[in-house]
């Protein structure tokens, strides 16, 4: 119910964006980066995060002030639930792609790509060997610098607000991210120690992350005499130690038999809406059975991005 309330207020538009932003010297940084996190016209989202900022910070009379100590992340969750609930007509972007491209001397390997992708979707990067998907993670990951063109991660520049981008990201890469000598527990607990994560919340983690992604039987075992599909599902749970909004997954099943990545399949499936997933794969028939939508990419142009329906009807075939 309290819930509820705050949403309609946050709705209120009988106060002027003037008054709301003669208050706070953010007004402008805010509608800069606002289009980017609310699918409204710059007027009305910029209106609406100076009123949320406002509110939060007890700015703005809004009256019921009690509901001014929520966090900014409850906020952003209710935000989320009216999007996907489909109230209010928002939409909300957890990447938006502008033209992005990068260049090795007289080579292309991503040229102006474009893509928006929604919160908690999962979108698949389906191409060949060589067709930019690696460089495209690697760029919105902010492990290279594009040679043109920008991203934006909930809103932070991948050129100016890297450091906020990687808060935010996780990246399970081609090659499994595990340390061999170590055990599957030492691994995951190596990697809470690099977030800084207490004991208590450390073994919370491992514990949470041990049954999401069925791992008590191999947390003694070490990572190097896992089989290839358990060394990428403990990948993909180191990856999310840090509580990402958005994870990238790098051809996740590759190298791994048919019965391994059917396995790997159920874990990203079960992974779905939870958390916003850009995963690369060169197999269609992964790319179909996983995604929300499919991004069509060759010589680092993206040729079309749908579902594996549209895509279909596009290309004229049903296979």
């Amino acid at each position: 119910k309290e819930e509820k309330e705050l949403f309609r207020l946050l709705y209120m538009r009988d106060r002027s964006k003037e008054s709301i932003s003669a208050k706070t010297d953010l007004g402008d940084q805010m509608e800069a980066q606002v289009q980017h996190n609310v699918g409204l016209c710059p007027e009305s989202a910029a209106l609406f995060h100076l009123e949320m900022w406002a509110y939060v910070h007890g700015i703005a009379a809004m009256g019921a002030t009690g509901y001014l100590e929520l966090e900014w992340d409850l906020i952003s969750q209710m935000l989320l639930d009216s999007a996907v609930s489909g109230q209010g007509g928002l939409t909300m972007d957890a990447i938006k792609i502008e033209r992005l491209t990068k260049k090795y001397k007289d080579i292309t390997a991503v040229d102006n790509f474009s893509l928006t992708v929604k919160t908690g979707e999962l979108i698949s990067l389906l191409g060949v060997n060589g067709a930019g998907k690696t460089t495209t993670i690697k760029m919105l990951s902010c492990l290279t610098k594009p040679t043109g063109g920008n991203a934006f991660l909930h809103g932070n520049s991948i050129l100016t607000d890297s450091s906020l981008v990687k808060s935010l990201i996780a990246v399970s890469p081609q090659e499994t991210a595990v340390a061999p000598g170590l055990s599957a527990k030492e691994n995951l607990e190596l990697m809470c120690g690099v977030h800084g994560f207490s004991k208590e919340k450390q073994e919370e983690k491992i514990r949470d992350l041990s049954v999401l992604l069925d791992l008590n039987d191999i947390l003694n075992k070490k990572a190097g005499k896992l089989s290839g599909g358990w060394q990428r599902r403990l990948s993909i749970a180191m990856a999310l130690i840090s509580e990402p909004k958005i994870l990238f997954l790098d051809e996740p099943t590759l190298g791994l038999d048919v019965i391994a990545r059917s396995e790997l399949w159920e874990l990203i499936r079960s992974l779905k809406g939870k958390i916003t997933i850009v995963l690369t794969t060169h197999y269609m028939e992964e790319a179909e059975a996983l995604s929300d939508r499919i991004g069509i990419l060759k010589n680092g142009r993206l040729l079309a991005a749908g579902t594996a329906e549209e895509l279909m009807q596009r290309a004229g075939t049903d296979d």
